[in-house]
């Protein structure tokens, strides 16, 4: 009986119909919004009494964090900024945000994060063709990259198959299997990358040389 006359007050009428600003306008309206609050009230700590919990800590609010907010947090931390105040707005942390960069930039030297690959305004018609291309590029090498882990996967197959290796499977597959598992199809690169480039990404190594071939022959290879 308890929960069904909680429920027909949970759907009352009052408290979800019509516009915000005109709901609880009547004192017969907050006084039934209050005898809804009580009742929750009273069964809540009824449920607490007879079903208590193992350890009681209180509430737990939980904060799921978004990757934009772990980003800036990050940031924070990196430039040893104080804990902001709740009443800060978004223009004035960035604004001190900016000031801090400039000034760790200008103390420490372009050395720290290095030059811009590019640092040119763009207008709005550019901008809308960078992102055609990035989304072009984009799908490009997510193809690119799904053939090279087919072909990875082939390869060490074909290492398997080997007479002198069929003993060695086991220690293929636990050295392998973990660095498999990190490499995606989907390329893990934003426009913003593009953005944050630095002049060090036009010194291309070779993949293939003396240098690189006396850190990865093994035994296998």
């Amino acid at each position: 009986a308890i929960s069904i006359y909680l429920s027909n007050k949970a759907n009352n009428k009052y408290f979800y119909s019509g516009h915000m600003s005109s709901r609880l306008q009547t004192k017969e309206d907050r006084v039934l919004l209050l005898d809804y609050l009580i009742s929750e009230l009273m069964a809540a700590r009824m449920v607490n009494v007879d079903c208590p919990k193992e350890k009681s800590g209180g509430m737990e609010i939980v904060v799921h964090e978004s990757p934009t907010a772990k980003d800036l947090k990050d940031i924070l931390i990196a430039l040893k900024f104080n804990k902001p105040p709740p009443n800060i707005t978004a223009e004035m942390l960035f604004s001190k945000l900016e000031t801090k960069l400039k000034d760790t930039i200008q103390k420490e030297g372009e050395q720290l994060v290095g030059k811009p690959l590019y640092n040119k305004a763009l207008s709005e018609k550019e901008w809308k063709q960078l992102e055609t291309t990035f989304s072009e590029m984009f799908e490009e090498y997510r193809l690119r990259r799904e053939t090279l882990i087919t072909r990875l996967e082939c390869t060490i197959q074909s290492f398997e198959w080997s007479d002198r290796l069929k003993t060695m499977k086991d220690e293929i597959q636990s050295s392998y299997r973990p660095k498999r598992e990190q490499l995606k199809a989907k390329p893990d690169v934003r426009l913003s990358d593009f953005l944050a480039a630095r002049t060090s990404l036009l010194q291309v190594e070779k993949t293939s040389s003396a240098s690189v071939r006396k850190f990865t022959q093994t035994k296998v290879n």
